[in-house]
């Protein structure tokens, strides 16, 4: 039987929200529901069991049933903004609610939800700029911001260099008025995060670095490459003219001498994903 899937565009990973593991978890199954193959309206509800949701963040214990219930109610009044609309990718700022409609059944314990017509095109008939994961693997994670910190690594499946600016991060992920002191962002939110992700996903960090601007710590970044990558090989020209690796009159075999197919892979990777905060972070805060 294949795993529960979650899809999401991208523009969802980067949008600023803020929820509890609870609702995270509820979300995500029930977007696992979410058809693909067809368009989708928001007159489909999607029947979601309590006992479904007990090996996930959030519904551990005994009391998924009456946390069930809690959870779907605070749903209905969470908002996120988000940046860019689905496959285009087109710069707007759209402020929209997950859910307008979940209904509890105490007698089946479960909860049927509605999701809101704004939010369906980031879910459904996804062409670009997207990406998707098991269910399986937010399993076991502990921190809010462990799920949100892999979906930002989730759309670069060979791995790169996530960059932001910690203030645009935290912007994101709901806390720009916390964690004023570096060393309790790092403590709190990045460490674990980073923790969640080793432990639970196929993904591995390899190094988170801090930056500053003057005295100030500015930025940061973040290492990461997929646990089960395929042993290096050697880089095509093809690939190497698509990479932009090659200094000025520099030959193919010559960029083949100056970078491992690892290091050359890695370049790569990390452009993309800096490419793409960069992009980010030219945005104005909401």
């Amino acid at each position: 039987m294949k795993k529960p899937q979650v899809y999401k565009a991208n523009a969802l990973a980067n949008a600023a929200y803020v929820l509890s593991l609870s609702e995270q978890s509820l979300v995500l199954s029930a977007i696992t529901h979410v058809r693909r193959d067809q368009p989708v309206t928001d007159e489909i509800r999607y029947a979601i069991k309590a006992i479904d949701l007990a090996p996930l963040p959030g519904f551990s214990g005994n009391n998924h049933y009456r946390n069930l219930k809690a959870t779907a109610e605070r749903l209905q009044r969470r908002l996120l903004a988000v940046r860019s609309e689905p496959n285009s990718g087109a710069k707007r700022v759209l402020k929209f609610g997950w859910v307008q409609e979940a209904e509890y059944c105490e007698e089946e314990g479960t909860v049927e939800i509605r999701f809101t017509k704004a939010i369906l095109p980031y879910l459904n008939e996804l062409s670009t700029k997207f990406f998707s994961y098991d269910l399986d693997f937010i399993k076991g994670m502990k921190s809010i911001y462990g799920i949100r910190l892999y979906e930002l690594m989730k759309q670069f499946p060979k791995g790169g260099i996530l960059n932001y600016e910690i203030s645009t991060l935290k912007e994101m992920w709901g806390i720009s008025d916390k964690y004023k002191l570096i060393k309790d962002f790092k403590k709190d939110v990045i460490d674990r995060a980073v923790v969640d992700v080793n432990a639970c996903t196929e993904i591995k960090v390899q190094k988170v670095a801090y930056r500053k601007n003057g005295r100030t710590v500015k930025y940061i970044s973040i290492a990461f490459h997929p646990k089960n990558a395929p042993a290096s090989k050697r880089m095509t020209n093809a690939e190497i003219d698509k990479s932009g690796l090659a200094r000025p009159g520099e030959s193919h075999d010559d960029v083949r001498k100056r970078l491992t197919p690892a290091a050359a892979r890695k370049q790569m990777a990390a452009k993309s994903a800096s490419e793409a905060s960069e992009a980010y972070e030219a945005y104005e805060p909401l």
